[in-house]
């Protein structure tokens, strides 16, 4: 260990702590035998204004202490400083966070090194009792942390004078003190939200809920309502992955760390419970209690007991540089936005009105002159704004005209008299350029898709965990009957395509740019198009899910959702929906780190499929191409058609030749 590690973990002077560019946090010089504190303030960058964030922070923390939370620091002071200038807040030392226990404390026992706390099953086990201990206390008052990974939870050591350099000294972790910190971007489900949270997608770290990045992506959008609607299922997704982390591969840890088999499939097990309350549980009813007793069935253990009192002694000599490449990522941000109320109004067409004067001018006197008429004219033409999403089946020029009168009403409607047909006429604006096939798409990507998938996860779930559960080839048939029924009502879909001619040829220009130029960027592109111009075709949507997979860097959120959506799309052609939709679905599932989900959208695959030898063929050939994520569920697959009597198909045998895989571009 560096002086530098132990500085960051057991020092006392002034230091400043490792974040990103938005905020700076200073862990303050504190005398021996004074409590260290530790004081933040979000900072104004070239990124945006973060500054709001520091009081949003103090708040919570205020909010939770006045309900007798136990498990968030303590907080010092609240300084909202000068005017223009950043607000602080300071807490009370929360203790080494998961992080430092795993990078930078290697520990020693009975002569045996171990490269961090969490690779003794007792303190794994301890972590993930505590860490649901702790959600419950939050979860109780509605309140969602949205960014629990190891640099966010705390665990106090014992004793709390301990000094590196005493010998023979042991220290241990004090579980039932763990706390959560950074609370800035937690919400409170259902209350208002003024602007958006600047949380970005981490891609190094797969711990954040898909149902938090579909909120995140609407929210950048201009819609706050998914984010409102967060709950409590997006921690237990982000715990599940930071207890994953942590877990030693199957095989790898010895009876030195008290892991036995019968323990790592418990762990395994709650692994995957805590994934399917994400998944499927019903956000009312908040399964804590049940998940908090299966953890606490192992801490019974009289062996595992006494790990935890025992304690560790520090590996002085050991280097922990294996450890640090494992140190969890900072929080990555969006770009601040200001808040949605005093957003600026889209920008005009260039041409100037009446008298010479922009367009520009005009609308700041109304801004300034009435300030709410942005906060009620917004969302007014946005929820008119739906009919041009979901057009009816009528010429081009009765959509549009049953569209604008549909604005004109929604306005009315916020605005009253005076307004609209009533109101003395605006000359009027230049018109607007026609929306490209690639323009639609991308719209309906980022702004309609999140929201349907979400509305597709339970059906398909379902269809997944029978899938699952299918012991024999007897129960493919219900598993394909649930596959037939998951379907969308026509009015909640991306809208019927206006150009299904060329979104064909689209669809047929994209296949020849990939499978016989080798030209991934080429495909995508016209993929988009076509999808543009036709977003109910289950074709075209299924082979944009593929390229999506296919992008450096893949894009496996994207990718989920629409085979999601084109599984829904199948009709008379694809009744269950194409075979070639499930295995997308399975790889953008693994890649996102929805293993069993992966596992038993193969399996889906396997009962859809007439060509089992096309099938295992294609299988392993996910494994060339997309790594080691896609191993596991292949080989359950593999292991499944060799459980049900193997097949003479040269892919399908077992164990597998992985080395068969394919790879293409």
């Amino acid at each position: 260990m560096s002086p530098e590690q132990l500085e960051r973990v057991f020092g006392r002077g002034r230091l400043q702590m490792k974040t990103g560019r938005h905020v700076e946090v200073f862990r303050e010089a504190a005398a021996p035998g004074e409590r260290r504190r530790y004081t933040k303030r979000f900072l104004a960058t070239q990124d945006g204004d973060f500054r709001a964030w520091t009081e949003r922070e103090w708040r919570l923390l205020a909010r939770m202490i006045g309900h007798g939370v136990r498990c968030v620091p303590e907080v010092v002071r609240f300084d909202r400083g000068d005017a223009g200038g950043a607000a602080l807040v300071q807490t009370f030392d929360a203790g080494a966070t998961v992080d430092h226990w795993a990078t930078l404390l290697p520990l020693q026992r009975d002569g045996r090194s171990r490269r961090h706390l969490f690779e003794d099953a007792a303190h794994w086990w301890a972590l993930a009792h505590h860490g649901l201990v702790a959600l419950e206390q939050i979860h109780r008052l509605q309140l969602v942390h949205l960014d629990v990974k190891a640099d966010n939870v705390c665990i106090p050591y014992a004793p709390a004078d301990f000094e590196p350099g005493q010998p023979g000294r042991r220290l241990r972790a004090v579980f039932g003190e763990l706390a959560l910190i950074d609370f800035a971007f937690s919400v409170v489900t259902g209350e208002d939200l003024a602007m958006p949270l600047p949380i970005g997608r981490q891609p190094d770290y797969a711990y954040q809920s898909p149902r938090l990045l579909a909120a995140l992506e609407a929210g950048r959008a201009g819609e706050l309502g998914p984010t409102r609607a967060l709950d409590w299922r997006c921690d237990i997704y982000s715990l599940a992955a930071m207890l994953a982390r942590y877990l030693p591969p199957a095989g790898a840890a010895d009876a030195s760390t008290g892991w036995t088999p019968q323990r790592f499939a418990h762990a395994q097990t709650l692994l995957g419970r805590l994934r399917e309350v994400h998944d499927h549980a019903d956000p009312r009813e908040r399964p804590h209690a049940e998940l908090i007793e299966a953890c606490a069935q192992p801490l019974r253990d009289a062996e595992l007991v006494a790990s935890l009192e025992r304690g560790w002694q520090l590996a002085l000599d050991a280097r922990a540089t294996a450890a640090e490449a494992a140190s969890t990522p900072v929080t990555r941000l969006a770009p601040a936005l200001t808040p949605l109320a005093a957003e600026p109004a889209p920008q005009p067409s260039p041409a100037r009105e009446p008298g010479g004067s922009p367009p520009g001018g005009t609308r700041r006197v109304v801004q300034a002159g009435r300030p709410r008429l942005r906060r009620l004219v917004v969302p007014a033409l946005a929820l008119a704004g739906l009919a041009l999403l979901v057009p009816p089946a009528l010429d081009a020029a009765r959509s549009i005209s049953e569209a604008t009168r549909a604005m004109r009403e929604a306005v009315r409607s916020v605005l009253g008299p005076g307004t609209g047909s009533d109101a003395p006429r605006a000359p009027a604006p230049a018109a607007a350029p026609a929306e490209t096939f690639e323009q639609r798409a991308r719209r309906l990507i980022e702004r309609r898709l999140p929201e349907i998938a979400a509305r597709l996860e339970d059906e398909v779930g379902a269809v997944l965990r029978t899938a699952g559960r299918a012991e024999t080839g007897f129960e493919d048939a219900g598993v394909l009957d649930l596959a037939r029924r998951i379907r969308l009502p026509d009015d909640a879909g991306l809208g019927r395509g206006n150009s299904p001619g060329d979104a064909r040829r689209l669809n047929e220009a994209a296949r020849e740019a990939f499978w016989t130029r080798r030209s991934v960027r080429e495909a995508h592109a016209l993929q988009l198009r076509a999808f543009g111009a036709d977003p109910r075709d289950a074709e075209i949507v299924g082979n944009l899910a593929f390229l999506q997979l296919k992008l450096a860097p893949s894009q496996p959120e994207t990718a989920r959702r629409l085979a999601l959506y084109a599984l829904s799309l199948g009709g008379r052609q694809f009744p269950a929906g194409r075979v070639e939709d499930w295995g997308s679905l399975a790889v953008a599932s693994a890649l996102s780190g929805r293993e069993r989900d992966a596992r038993d959208a193969l399996f889906v695959m396997l009962a859809a499929s007439r060509d089992l030898e096309r099938s295992c063929r294609s299988a392993l050939s996910a494994v060339a191409n997309y790594g080691t994520a896609m191993r596991p569920p292949v080989e359950a697959m593999l292991r499944r058609i060799h459980e049900r009597g193997g097949s003479a198909a040269p892919s399908c045998r077992w164990p597998p030749d992985w080395s068969a895989g394919v790879r293409v571009p």
